[in-house]
């Protein structure tokens, strides 16, 4: 089983991932897109993000995935900051794109999909901020088209939805959290 972090920008994915994983000691599966894009961040219009720069991504996080044993079913749990439906969502939305491959949802994973009731924090890559409502909408519409197991998270604070986060991973591994 392994759980997935997925949202709109802005929403806490990449600390929450990050600080769960460790809390609980499971392994964690960086966004692949954000550290793709990092070092080039300052020569990127992400107004207008190249497609080209895309499909690198899309490559990248499938990578990612495969390492870590995303499609494995009886693999050790995992904790995925975002996984390919992100992808499939920017797809859709920039381009009106669609694929397949970015529509699988495998059952023994969960996502954690995170509101877009937090502050927007502008990171030099983030260009959605008054579209964050709408982009959620997407989020739902996909996970219930692809019968997704997930839970909505809520919380407005970090700490109260790292708690929320974390109660819901140690809830489907049916163990305490430590700390």
């Amino acid at each position: 089983m392994h759980f997935i972090f997925t949202g709109t920008e802005s929403t806490f994915k990449s600390s929450l991932s990050e600080r769960v994983a460790a809390e609980l000691h499971l392994d964690h599966a960086p966004e692949f897109a954000r550290t793709f894009l990092q070092d080039q961040k300052s020569e990127i219009d992400f107004e207008n993000f190249p497609k080209t720069l895309f499909r690198k991504i899309v490559q990248g996080q499938l990578a990612t995935e495969q390492a870590y044993q995303y499609f494995n079913p009886i693999s050790k749990t995992c904790i995925f900051d975002t996984d390919h439906l992100t992808l499939e969502v920017w797809g859709q939305d920039a381009w009106n794109d669609s694929s397949p491959i970015l529509k699988t949802v495998l059952q023994h994973n969960i996502y954690l999909l995170c509101a877009p009731n937090t502050t927007w924090v502008d990171d030099g890559m983030r260009v959605d901020k008054h579209r964050r409502l709408a982009l959620h909408e997407k989020y739902i519409r996909l996970l219930e088209e692809t019968n997704a197991k997930y839970h909505v998270l809520t919380a407005q604070t970090y700490d109260e939805r790292l708690t929320e986060a974390r109660n819901i991973i140690t809830g489907h591994l049916n163990i305490r959290p430590r700390g």
